[in-house]
């Protein structure tokens, strides 16, 4: 909730609002205000504590499949048309490469397959 309304300016702080022209005009005519604000300890705004939020079981699956894929692809790079000094970026970089270049997608499946 905090990153959703990061937009809106910070509320004024307690001690801000009594020391305001319109606060100091208003309560220095009505003295029994004056006795209350000052007898009045300062509020504090602070936000509920909360735990962290748990990441969940899909991020970890996401990371798991991107993880096994690009060790097949590693592990059967020989059947790819690539140098081998490009065998860590292009295993890293698969998801991207795989939607992006006809080349590498059939690339792909040999190394994952195994095959030439």
């Amino acid at each position: 909730m905090a990153r959703a309304m990061a937009f809106l300016p910070a509320a004024p702080s307690v001690s801000t609002l009594r020391t305001s022209s319109w606060t100091a005009a208003t309560v220095s005519t009505r003295p029994d205000l004056v006795a209350a604000a000052a007898a009045r300890p300062a509020a504090r705004c602070t936000a509920p504590s909360r735990a962290a939020p748990s990441m969940g079981i899909l991020p970890l699956l996401a990371f798991g499949g991107w993880a096994f894929a690009a060790v097949r692809f590693a592990s059967g790079f020989e059947a790819t048309t690539y140098d081998e000094k490009m065998k860590v970026p292009l295993a890293a970089a698969w998801p991207v490469l795989l939607i992006l270049n006809a080349k590498y997608r059939k690339n792909f499946t040999k190394a994952i397959k195994g095959r030439d």
